[in-house]
């Protein structure tokens, strides 16, 4: 693009005078004489009553507007208005400030009535009237040379400037809100900042844009794209001056196209050479342009037939991966179901309309059913006992199944002995599958109440056997202490007597820790409830214990602080009981180095004491003490210290829960009354 020069098209005397009299702050571009005939009387009294027009041009919009090293105003702009101050025989004075964003404001205070040229928005709009456009300038994305093709979209994540208050950066932000935009005062600072890597890309006018490019000489910049915005740049005149902007526009549209053509040509477009090739020329152009053609054509075939190639290398290989992937998933399969089909504990798979489809050997044992019958016990309400209400029992598997997970209790009857039994029957939704499936986990109650009974029985004869042998032991005990007394046995005896007293003080200890656990009898602990506030409760005596827990394992101890107000219904020394159970069990369990919080949270009528810790999860306690079987699979005796947990939780009106996701995270609930049974809820939040 040229720098503007203004002798290269011949002007009137006139004109040319009034062009070298132009300058920065109060130059005046035309003298006075006639209106033109195509304007109204009332258009042309008030360009009378208005001798003077304030302009505020842009100060760095070149080649459209700008100021050059003398200071005179110049640029398309510039020259439309000389022409409208010709044509129209009126007074535009111009007011030079710093940068476009002190033009507005300028123009907001009533220090302006013009701009030369402007886009119009809605912003602007509250306070300028714009004409009809006459210039079009394309938004750019200006970047480096060795930046390939951009989008605006390519722009996310890279550091873009624009202009502040120009309608191309304006636009871009409300178009692409998730792009940040670095907003500079110029265009040349916008350019500068690619051109020296401070900055990735610019968003700029196209002819302001080249016009600084190469006034500046950043050669390594170069045109990457659109941003889809036109900037058509328009006369504006202040709000409450809408007959200037009605003269405007009819001045625009009666200047000659000839004029037009011209102040555009000069500013705006790019002079092009052009070529003329001879014939001969054309036919050794076609004829090159044909052997690339076909070398191209050569190397392609190759290429594609290296592509294929690999293509099919890749696919083979592939199919051999899916090979082994299924036969793999088929072993596992097998696997999973020798595991189903071996499994001590009922299992069953099931729809989600509660239709069986397939149950394992354990189950079968439970119902007394055999495969062949499972064609008439098809629905999970044909094995209830009859007489439940069934309706109930659907009610609360349709909200299981909505859940994913839960537990119900059912009546069952056994095919065969016609007996009726109490499972529990723990459901979990795998919707992982399509359609997805009802894996159900039963535990025989009936089953277990009456094991738990035949194991009481003999821990009851256990107990009249150790009682009658420690009686015999205390017997056996004084007469050896009576044959003391006789000096010819009394060295024997007194041999005898010592290894009697530690064979005594083993069966004492025996039938002591027998008695602590509660396995003689199946009566719960007595336990004495009392009101107790948790703030007292975690005393610093119950903290130091914590902390000596936290070290023996490991880990770190968290308590959320408590409301001083929070009181539970329990007795003192069966709750600190639990506790010790429980923070045995969280810190057994829990990851080395991690954190076991301790949070307490009241809901209605109870309050739920949380230990919270990230590790193995904890076993289901059961409703007797745990085989030795169950107990291996579980070191450190977690499995009986949660069944002695719950047992003194029955005994005082609570319940344990175990909330359990996986090796990520278990909480171990402690749910208790918040007040003694009976008395009136107060505060409950």
């Amino acid at each position: 693009m040229r720098a503007p020069d203004n002798n290269l098209t011949p002007r009137p005397l006139l004109a040319l005078l009034v062009a070298l009299l132009l300058v920065a702050g109060s130059r005046a571009l035309a003298s006075p004489g006639e209106r033109p005939e195509w304007l109204t009387v009332d258009e042309k009294v008030w360009l009378d009553r208005h001798p003077v027009i304030r302009v505020g041009p842009a100060p760095h919009f070149p080649p459209v507007e700008f100021f050059d090293a003398q200071g005179t105003y110049t640029g398309l702009a510039s020259d439309y208005l000389r022409e409208i101050s010709h044509l129209l025989n009126v007074r535009f004075e111009v007011r030079r400030l710093e940068t476009w964003q002190d033009v507005v404001d300028a123009t907001q205070a009533g220090e302006i009535d013009m701009w030369p040229e402007a886009v119009s928005t809605a912003p602007r709009r509250l306070y300028m009237r714009f004409t009809q456009p006459y210039v079009r300038l394309p938004a750019l994305i200006i970047t480096r040379q060795e930046t390939g093709l951009l989008t605006p979209e390519d722009l996310e994540g890279l550091t873009v400037v624009g202009v502040r208050g120009y309608a191309s950066t304006n636009d871009f932000l409300r178009r692409f809100p998730h792009i940040a935009i670095t907003q500079v005062d110029t265009i040349a600072q916008a350019l500068q900042k690619v051109a020296w890597r401070e900055a990735d890309a610019a968003i700029a006018a196209s002819g302001p844009a080249v016009w600084f490019q190469q006034k500046l000489g950043l050669t390594n910049l170069h045109v990457a794209g659109q941003t889809g915005f036109t900037i058509e740049l328009a006369m504006a005149v202040r709000k409450d001056w809408p007959e200037l902007a009605r003269i405007l526009d009819k001045a625009l549209e009666h200047l000659p196209e000839s004029t037009h053509q011209q102040i555009q040509h000069r500013w705006v477009r790019l002079e092009v050479a052009t070529w003329s090739p001879q014939h001969t020329t054309l036919i050794a152009t076609a004829i090159v342009l044909a052997l690339i053609l076909i070398a191209g054509i050569l190397a392609w075939n190759r290429s594609l037939k290296r592509v294929i190639a690999q293509h099919s290398a890749t696919l083979t290989s592939r199919r051999q991966e899916r090979a082994r992937d299924q036969q793999q998933l088929a072993h596992m399969q097998q696997r999973l179901s020798a595991l189903f089909n071996l499994s001590t504990q009922p299992l069953l798979l099931c729809d989600t309309d509660g239709r069986i489809r397939q149950m394992n050997q354990s189950a079968f044992r439970l119902f007394e059913l055999t495969e062949d019958d499972l064609e008439d016990f098809r629905y999970l309400s044909s094995l209830v006992t009859p007489g439940q209400n069934v309706s109930a029992l659907d009610k609360q598997w349709k909200q299981l199944i909505a859940a994913g997970e839960g537990r119900m209790i059912w009546q069952i009857r056994s095919q065969l002995s016609m007996v009726d039994r109490e499972v529990e029957a723990f459901i979990r939704v795998m919707d992982s599958v399509s359609p997805p499936l009802v894996w159900i986990a039963l535990t025989d109650k009936t089953g277990l109440s009456e094991r738990l009974e035949e194991r009481a029985a003999e821990f009851r004869h256990l107990y009249t056997s150790a009682t009658q042998a420690l009686a015999r032991l205390q017997e056996n005990q004084d007469a050896l202490h009576n044959s003391l007394m006789h000096p010819d046995t009394a060295h024997d005896s007194a041999a005898l007597l010592a290894s009697q007293q530690n064979a005594l003080q083993t069966l004492q200890r025996m039938v002591e820790d027998a008695c602590t656990a509660g396995l003689f009898s199946c009566k719960p602990p007595e336990v004495s409830p009392e009101t107790i506030h948790l703030s007292d409760f975690m005393d610093d005596q119950t903290r130091s214990e914590l902390d000596l827990a936290a070290q023996r394992f490991g880990v770190q101890i968290s308590v959320l602080p408590l409301d001083p107000e929070l009181t539970v219904w329990a007795d003192r020394r069966a709750l600190k009981e639990v506790m010790r159970y429980l923070f045995r069990i969280a810190g057994h369990l829990a990851n080395p180095d991690s954190t076991v919080a301790v949070s307490a949270q009241r809901a209605s009528d109870h309050v739920t004491l949380s230990i919270n810790y990230h590790g193995r999860p904890a076993p289901e306690p059961g409703d007797h003490p745990p085989l030795s079987r169950e107990l291996a699979q579980h070191p450190g005796l977690t499995g009986y210290e949660l069944y002695l947990a719950r047992q003194y939780l029955n005994a005082q009106s609570g319940r344990l829960i175990i909330d359990s996701a996986g090796d990520l995270s278990t909480i171990l609930h402690v749910r208790l009354l918040a007040h003694a049974p009976g008395d009136a809820q107060v505060g409950a939040g």
